[in-house]
Parts: structure tokens; C-alpha cells; sequence
């Protein structure tokens, strides 16, 4: 299990969970992104920009950044919501207390939801 949900991995989950939520609701923030370069900026709140602007390098940011793009496309909103139930998800995940194995399995069958 800790071979694809790492430490790591869960401290990306709860910065980018903190990164939306602080963006939603009626007392949501927009968000200003600068490369580091300071080639480029944009302010924005929705999530289908920022989770364009935002590179992915490690394996679960890029995981949420295909479900979030499965999401806009599907649906066309802004995936802010989704954003914040999958981040929320992944956290919990790590958190079950079941067999390692039936975890994986769970996990690859959420996979495979998304991919639908």
C-alpha cells in the first residue's frame, strides 16, 4: 500500500485540498499563479484553469489532474467540487483499516470508475 500512497503523496493530497477549498463557496478566494520564471501569471477560482496552469510532476498530482480533466470534460463545470471529493477521498483511502490487498483492489476499482 504505501508503494503508491505514500507520505508524501498524502501531504500533496492535503495542501491541494487546501488549495481548492479556500477557493469554493461563498467565501472563496481567487488564486494568483506566477511560473516561477515570472513568465506568467493568472488569477482565477476555477479549477479546470488552475489545474491547467498547475504542472503536474509527481504520480498522484498528476492522478487528480486526469480525474479533474475527466470531470471538465464530462460534465463541463469547473471540477472545483470534484476536486475537493477526490482530494478528500484519497486522504480517507490511506486511512482504511482493511488488508492491503483489498485496498489496492479498491483502489484500482475507483481508478476504472474514473476512467469511465
Amino acid at each position: 500500500m504505501s508503494s503508491f500512497l505514500t507520505n508524501d503523496d498524502y501531504l500533496i493530497i492535503s495542501r491541494l485540498l487546501s488549495f481548492f477549498s479556500s477557493s469554493y463557496g461563498s467565501n472563496g478566494r481567487l488564486k494568483l499563479i506566477q511560473t516561477l520564471d515570472n513568465s506568467m501569471s493568472i488569477c482565477t477560482s476555477i479549477s479546470s484553469r488552475i489545474q491547467y496552469q498547475l504542472k503536474c510532476r509527481h504520480l498522484i498530482s498528476r492522478l487528480l489532474s486526469v480525474a479533474i480533466q475527466k470531470q471538465i470534460t464530462t460534465y463541463h463545470d469547473g471540477g472545483l467540487y470534484f476536486s475537493m471529493i477526490f482530494c478528500t477521498f484519497l486522504k480517507q483511502f490511506r486511512d482504511l483499516s482493511i488488508d492491503s490487498n483489498k485496498k489496492l483492489l479498491l483502489f484500482e476499482q475507483c481508478l476504472n470508475l474514473i476512467d469511465q
